[in-house]
């Protein structure tokens, strides 16, 4: 299929998806979703927690199927959403490269040709001799992160995940995105209620709410992020900083 000479990878038709909660009352969490995604589309969907973006992520990543509705996916996806999926707990780190790379689709000599390469992107030194179900939830990501980015996946998912490594590994992980997103033919889809995280790894967007979506432009990103920026001065008085840095200014020369 080709829209705008644009080469659709994923289509979600009529996608629905139910649960039962303990009372046995249906809940809808996401709502006839209809969706294309073509090849080398930045795609960033917004919305508050709860909202239905990561059912949307593990229905696109093939973790959870749908209720109603059918998905069509003609590329390599690799899902940053469930960082226990995919790595064996008893296994230590040097050996979930190994077991985690065939899983996403990578040859086993293209693993050990990247080997040194995932070790040192994930950074977590000596534990990578120690079995996974030790690591923090901060080096789990660092070493998902680091198979992922070092295969040869098509499509890219991500959560809110990706701002819960330590700032270093933030900075890291986005100077890699950054040349990563220069590949015109890699897909990435970001789900956040963070509207600075999809500023800036996305150039497409959608609102998701009560498990609907509509598509959304760059300005309603900004303007949801210059709000949020208000708010969050606002609630932790940020403008006492510089009121103390001048008060401490004063007393020095004075």
């Amino acid at each position: 299929m080709a829209n705008n000479n644009k080469e659709i990878i994923i289509e979600l038709d009529g996608i629905t998806k139910k649960y039962f909660t303990s009372k046995h009352k249906p809940f809808t969490a996401l709502n006839n979703i209809n969706l294309k995604i073509a090849r080398g589309e930045r795609i960033g969907i917004v919305g508050k927690n709860g909202s239905g973006k990561t059912t949307l992520l593990k229905i696109i990543g093939g973790s959870i199927k749908p209720s109603q509705g059918e998905i069509h996916a003609n590329a390599s996806i690799v899902s940053l959403i469930d960082l226990e999926a995919g790595f064996e707990p008893e296994l230590t780190g040097f050996e979930n490269i190994m077991v985690n790379g065939l899983i996403i689709g990578m040859k086993k000599q293209e693993i050990k040709k990247k080997l040194r390469s995932i070790i040192n992107f994930a950074d977590i030194g000596a534990y990578i001799n120690e079995p996974f179900y030790t690591y923090s939830a901060g080096m789990k990501f660092r070493l998902a992160c680091a198979v992922a980015i070092n295969s040869k996946a098509e499509v890219l998912l991500f959560d809110e995940i990706l701002i819960s490594g330590d700032w270093d590994f933030q900075k890291k992980i986005f100077a890699t995105l950054a040349k990563t997103l220069k590949d015109e033919r890699l897909t990435t889809i970001t789900c956040s209620h963070v509207p600075e995280l999809l500023w800036s790894l996305a150039d497409k967007y959608y609102l998701i709410e009560k498990g609907v979506i509509k598509k959304i432009y760059k300005n309603q990103i900004r303007r949801m992020l210059l709000t949020r920026h208000k708010q969050f001065h606002r609630t932790f008085k940020t403008n006492q900083i510089e009121e103390f840095g001048v008060d401490q200014k004063n007393k020095r020369s004075s």
